[in-house]
């Protein structure tokens, strides 16, 4: 299966910080930018596990 065109990290950055402020949901920004909805929500789920995993939070509930 072919990859999609591969955004700038900043790009992803930003919009991933936008839905995890709720300024916008994954599917409201995905529209707006011709995106996937899935690949927005993959973004904020690697986002948040990366976040989890520098702060030492582990599992679902954030217990260590």
């Amino acid at each position: 299966m072919p990859k999609g065109k591969p955004y700038p990290a900043e790009f992803k950055a930003r919009a991933t910080i936008e839905v995890m402020h709720a300024k916008k949901t994954a599917n409201e920004l995905a529209f707006e930018h011709d995106l996937n909805p899935n690949l927005v929500k993959n973004w904020v789920a690697k986002a948040t596990f990366e976040i989890a995993r520098v702060h030492g939070v582990r599992g679902r509930a954030g217990v260590q």
